[in-house]
């Protein structure tokens, strides 16, 4: 009985220490993305349109019991505009945009060797005149999942590959 009592205090709060998180950094100094040929916009506010009860950084959750969480080292918004700004910076012709996020979803399969996955949902608005521009869903996984570097990476290509699909008349501002 104390063999049976002693392993289920370890199995009880043992698990308990595998709970993590997994905070994503997005690239600091990213180059500017010139891979968008023709370029007639910046983005000038990201909103969050996520139906989210708490904490907004929380962007997933996965493994036993969901016990580990991955989130954003900051807001969403000001996280995913600092970075849009770095890509994107504003000319003197450009018109203004607004990323709206309508969802972000991280997970994976598994342990630490497993994929990591990254869905994002989000609206190119006219900042003007607040209309809807474009609806983007993309989805992208990794293998190894390496933390939240792996899931930061993944966010970055999802956001520039969703930029890359703007197109703009010029006589539309």
């Amino acid at each position: 009985m104390k063999y049976f009592t002693a392993l289920l205090f370890i199995s009880l709060f043992g698990d308990a220490a595998f709970a993590q998180d997994y905070i994503i950094k997005l690239n600091p100094s990213p180059a500017e993305d010139t891979a968008v040929h023709n370029r007639n916009f910046y983005f000038d506010a990201v909103t969050d349109n996520r139906d989210v009860s708490g904490n907004k950084r929380i962007v997933g959750h996965f493994g036993k019991n969901n016990k580990t969480t991955v989130m954003l080292e900051n807001e969403p918004e000001s996280v995913i505009l600092e970075y849009l700004h770095k890509l994107y910076p504003q000319r003197k012709s450009d018109m203004p945009l607004t990323l709206r996020i309508n969802d972000i979803l991280c997970s994976s399969n598994g342990g630490m060797l497993s994929e990591a996955k990254v869905k994002i949902d989000v609206d190119i608005v006219n900042s003007t005149t607040n209309d809807v521009i474009t609806n983007l869903s993309m989805e992208k996984t990794k293998q190894p999942l390496m933390g939240g570097k792996t899931f930061g990476v993944l966010l970055e290509e999802l956001i520039s590959y969703c930029v890359s699909q703007v197109k703009i008349d010029n006589t539309a501002h």
